[in-house]
């Protein structure tokens, strides 16, 4: 594969390790109450996971808020996106025709709440109640934790984070392992309160 031309010299020992890690926990599973997580993940967090009710809507006991060290040091940790508000208006409006722009472009993003990790749960856009989710996926944002700068040349989006930030970040499982938490101590930080079980897989 690609990954594995791009380790070149150090092919072996990756494969190797990765090899290992997939048998030593062949047939393991994680429980919340007897039964099979959802565990998902994301690359990047901005310092705080997501709790899965202020991105998806739902609460989830295990899929809480947490701190997620080692995430700044991702690439992907901040990101920026500028669109005119020209096509701003006219994307939002395909989804919220009642929507109103007015003249002065900095009025157009008004009453943001915030989640306990920074994401934008709910903002209002033109007069109309949205969520960050939502312009996350309109303006192809690498989050919700956003900030917005609005004036007549340019919409200026500036985020933390890559990814829905609920659950396991990558980097930050990355930062715990290398202070020498097991894969039990990492899974147990992010999902909270859930066991380990086994499957018996046919073969």
């Amino acid at each position: 594969s690609s990954v594995a031309v791009n380790w070149g010299v150090s092919r072996e020992v990756y494969t190797d390790k990765i090899t290992r890690a997939v048998r030593d926990t062949d047939g393991e599973i994680l429980l919340y109450e007897n039964k099979p997580i959802s565990a998902v993940f994301h690359s990047t967090s901005s310092g705080r996971t997501e709790r899965a009710a202020d991105v998806w809507g739902t609460n989830v006991p295990y899929l809480q808020s947490v701190e997620s060290p080692g995430d700044g040091d991702s690439p992907r940790y901040t990101g920026r996106v500028e669109i005119t508000p020209r096509e701003f208006s006219e994307k939002f409006k395909k989804l919220y025709v009642n929507a109103s722009f007015p003249a002065d472009v900095s009025e157009w993003f008004s009453g943001i709440e915030r989640s306990e990790a920074g994401g934008v749960k709910t903002l209002k856009v033109g007069g109309v109640a949205t969520t960050g989710s939502i312009i996350r996926s309109l303006c192809g944002l690498s989050s919700t934790n956003f900030t917005v700068s609005a004036s007549p040349g340019a919409i200026v989006f500036e985020t933390k984070g890559y990814g829905h930030g609920v659950g396991m970040s990558q980097y930050g499982a990355r930062a715990l392992a290398e202070q020498g938490k097991t894969y039990r101590e990492i899974l147990s930080w992010y999902y909270k309160d859930i066991e380990f079980g086994k499957i018996k897989l046919d073969s």
